[in-house]
């Protein structure tokens, strides 16, 4: 981190809460008998919700033994993992703290709108973040890891992408997009090695507490 931060953004799944874990718990409710290699196959093929989810779906009805049809394990699926989230308020405390300390706080997240917003619902976040610092790419033309949906949060929060840190645990989407966009970078790596070749330029943190050691 090299210039002044003005601003700092984050990533919602993985990031703000844990979207594994909230998951995983919903498949148990499905399933209480699921073994653990079969809930690490699922979670392998769902690849953070980055799978294409007709495919997955349909694969998981099958996979579970389900009477319910890919398409409606979806929506399923979208209504109730909202409520395997429990309010986060530690990163509230954290988000409280960044603004106390004169950062402005943004979020911005890959996913379809009714969905993330039902998780920020459910976080506690959506009552913490205002409209105008909130960007969720199924309502934008764009998603990660896309430089324009970067240049969107930007001109919507009126600061200086240089002058933005953006906070992720998804390397391609979160950090190298964020980089190419020509924002400031901190991965949340969740105990992860960085892979080869990682910038030096990025901040690393194991978790997203951490990030108040970094930002004065």
């Amino acid at each position: 981190m090299n210039k002044k931060i003005q601003g700092v953004a984050f990533d919602l799944d993985d990031t703000l809460f844990s979207r594994a874990s909230a998951f995983k718990n919903l498949l148990m409710t499905w399933n209480p008998n699921l073994t653990p290699s079969s809930l690490t196959s699922i979670i392998e093929r769902d690849q953070q919700g980055y799978s294409d989810r007709k495919t997955f779906f349909r694969w998981l009805a099958d996979f579970l033994g389900s009477q319910k049809t890919g398409t409606e394990l979806h929506q399923k699926f979208i209504s109730e993992l909202p409520l395997q989230i429990p309010t986060q308020h530690s990163h509230l405390e954290l988000l409280k703290t960044l603004k106390n300390r004169g950062y402005k706080i943004a979020i911005l997240t890959n996913g379809g709108s009714s969905l993330q917003r039902e998780k920020l619902k459910a976080t506690g976040f959506l009552n913490d973040i205002s409209e105008s610092h909130l960007v969720i790419s199924g309502e934008t033309p764009f998603d990660k890891p896309n430089p324009k949906i970067f240049q969107f949060l930007s001109e919507k929060i009126n600061i200086p992408k240089q002058n933005i840190l953006y906070v992720g645990d998804h390397f391609k989407n979160d950090i190298s997009g964020s980089q190419i966009a020509g924002l400031q970078s901190a991965w949340v790596c969740l105990g992860r090695t960085p892979p080869k070749n990682f910038p030096s330029k990025v901040l690393v943190i194991d978790q997203l507490d951490e990030l108040l050691n970094h930002l004065p």
